[in-house]
C-alpha cells in the first residue's frame, strides 16, 4: 500500500479502501464516484481535512518544536520571504496535472 494511507483513508469518509489487486472493486468504486458528484465531493472535502495536519509547513514547524524542545535550542524563526521561497519549491496541490 501506500505509506502513511491508512491514517487518512478512512473508508467511506475520505476514500474508499479495498484489497490489494482487487481491480473489479476498484472498478466499482471509481464507477461509483463517477455517478455520485455529492459523494465524490464529501469524500474529496473529508480528504482535504484528514491531510491538512501534514501540510508542509505545519510539519516543519512541528519539527523545528521538536528539535528545539530535545536540544534546548530556541527554533529559527523564520522570515515570510523565507517561508514563500520554500513554498514555491513545493508541488502546489492546485497544479495543473
Amino acid at each position: 500500500g501506500i505509506g502513511g494511507s491508512a491514517e487518512v483513508i478512512l473508508d467511506g469518509e475520505t476514500g474508499f479502501r479495498h484489497a490489494r489487486g482487487d481491480s473489479a472493486e476498484l472498478g466499482r468504486r471509481l464507477a461509483q464516484l463517477a455517478g455520485d458528484r455529492a459523494l465524490l465531493e464529501r469524500l474529496s472535502e473529508g480528504a482535504l481535512r484528514a491531510v491538512l495536519p501534514f501540510e508542509y509547513e505545519r510539519v516543519l514547524d512541528r519539527t523545528e518544536e521538536l528539535i528545539a524542545a530535545t536540544t534546548g535550542c530556541p527554533a529559527p524563526q523564520h522570515e515570510a520571504s523565507e517561508r514563500s521561497a520554500f513554498r514555491d519549491r513545493v508541488p502546489s496541490k492546485n497544479a495543473a496535472a
